[in-house]
């Protein structure tokens, strides 16, 4: 009977202890959850957080434990990364461990409809919402279809490709073999000449350009449509 009873209580204090350490992490994993979804703008639903670290929270009375997280990074990213988790109890800090997760989120993007060739400008037909889990290249997704209509594609774009802001070039407003005007400034005083713009160019860019009258081949910034300055 007496072996029994041991038995007996080891069961429940055993369980006891479990109910305790899955209670924090719980708590833990929940504030994590919120945490992310504060940063991305998101519902739990579009959260997937897998852990790739997570310290044993074997602690007494959990129930005390206070659990904050927070990260070094400033913006917010998906993908695989480091957080930090600080443990306290009324106020003084117990402990603070490093956590490593992968994040995946999902957003509302602009895809690809029908094949974008390279350099084609994109217009509305050519785009379509999505609803995508996104791991990598969070940063340059583009949300504004306003900043995506009148650009140009850097290369040739398949459908269901997300678009990006580095997939993307402003239209020139020269472009190559386009004959053009060539202002040469010195000081105050202004040189106009024609030329050949050698490649395509936005404004602000430097391009080559071919002068009409020397034939020689020179650096020139884009200052508007049809005109170079040097």
């Amino acid at each position: 009977m007496n072996i029994l009873i041991k038995i007996l209580m080891f069961l429940f204090f055993s369980g006891t202890v479990c109910i305790g350490q899955t209670e924090l992490e719980i708590r833990v994993k929940d504030n994590i959850s919120r945490f992310f979804q504060e940063k991305f703008s998101a519902a739990e639903d579009d959260l997937k957080i897998t852990y790739k670290r997570l310290p044993q929270l074997n602690y007494e009375s959990s129930r005390q434990i206070d659990a904050s997280v927070s990260s070094q990074r400033h913006k917010a990213r998906p993908g695989y990364q480091t957080i930090w988790l600080e443990l306290s109890r009324s106020g003084r800090l117990i402990k603070k461990y490093p956590v490593s997760l992968e994040v995946v989120v999902r957003k509302d993007v602009w895809t690809v409809k029908n094949r974008i060739k390279f350099h084609q400008e994109i217009t509305e037909e050519l785009l379509k919402k999505e609803s995508r889990y996104i791991k990598d290249n969070y940063a340059n997704l583009v949300f504004d279809k306003n900043q995506i209509l009148g650009r140009e594609a850097k290369r040739a774009l398949r459908p269901g490709t997300i678009i990006t802001s580095d997939l993307l070039r402003n239209a020139p407003v020269v472009r190559r073999g386009q004959k053009i005007k060539i202002n040469v400034y010195s000081g105050s005083v202004l040189i106009s000449t024609e030329g050949t713009a050698k490649a395509d160019g936005t404004i602000g860019e430097m391009i080559n350009v071919r002068c009409a009258a020397t034939g020689r081949l020179l650096k020139a910034r884009v200052e508007k449509p049809g005109v170079v300055s040097i």
